[in-house]
């Protein structure tokens, strides 16, 4: 199985407390911790249970991954995660309405998926997910001319596939 057939079939249960999340991600615990204090990332099973620890999903790390980078691009940390988490589920629907068609896809191919980000008259994120190959990706008439961000999301998606089935094999 690969990382990303993995990730999409199977990572979506709880496994990675903050300071594996943090390492995956490459950031900060800090960074992790206040972001899911002001509530920015309030996925469902990262609450801390009896236990005390907050558990995050390879697919929340990927979606956390893609949104540490629009901050870096300039995105403010609410609207990064909205974004990234809009590009994961368009391109992960991409796949799932493909198969369901019976259609040739292959869980590779959402390493090639393309978000095109822009704002909303109201500010917020406005996400076109494309898949390269698949799609054809135009920029003629896109957000009615606004400013738009290209963005690799498949690429970082991937990575993050990569990275927390590696670490779940050596915590194995």
């Amino acid at each position: 199985m690969t990382p990303l057939q993995w990730m999409l079939e199977e990572g979506d249960v709880p496994h990675f407390d903050v300071q594996a999340s943090a390492r995956i991600l490459e950031t900060d615990v800090a960074t992790l911790q206040t972001w899911a204090a002001r509530g920015i990332t309030d996925f469902a099973g990262t609450r801390p249970g009896r236990s005390g620890k907050r558990l995050y999903s390879a697919q929340n790390l990927a979606i956390l991954r893609a949104a540490l980078l629009l901050v870096a691009l300039g995105f403010k940390p609410s609207q990064a995660i909205l974004a990234a988490g809009q590009a994961f589920m368009d391109a992960l629907g991409f796949l799932v309405a493909g198969m369901k068609r019976g259609e040739e896809w292959k869980y590779s191919e959402i390493a090639g998926a393309v978000a095109l980000i822009g704002a909303s008259d109201d500010g917020a994120p406005n996400v076109r997910v494309a898949i390269t190959g698949r799609h054809d990706i135009s920029f003629a008439d896109v957000f009615s001319g606004r400013p738009v961000v290209t963005f690799a999301c498949g690429l970082v998606f991937e990575q993050i596939a990569e990275r927390t089935q590696a670490w779940r094999t050596e915590d194995a």
